[in-house]
């Protein structure tokens, strides 16, 4: 999941730079900039600096926001069933 989140980061990325307005391109080129591990790492592992990173580019990315919220309750599936087969009716559940 992680994989398919940044390659979708990098695609917001390239398609910024497509922008015409150099404001709005400035300003959302800024917001990526240093999002890469504010994206990737688990919310509780985050630092205040990429928790307010990570605020800003799901405020500016809804597509980024959605992949990043659905990753984060597939890892939760994981993180509170110690039963496997607990965890694989949750995953079923969350399909």
């Amino acid at each position: 999941m992680n994989d398919a989140l940044n390659d979708a980061r990098i695609s917001e990325k390239k398609r910024v730079k497509d922008i015409e307005d150099e404001t709005e391109k400035k300003r959302l080129d800024d917001i990526l900039k240093s999002s890469k591990y504010a994206l990737l790492k688990s919310e509780e592992d985050l630092t205040d600096k990429q928790k307010d990173k990570l605020e800003e580019v799901k405020e500016a990315f809804p597509l980024l926001a959605k992949m990043h919220q659905q990753r984060e309750d597939f890892r939760e599936i994981f993180d509170t069933h110690d039963d496997w087969a607990e965890g694989a009716f949750a995953l079923i559940d969350w399909i």
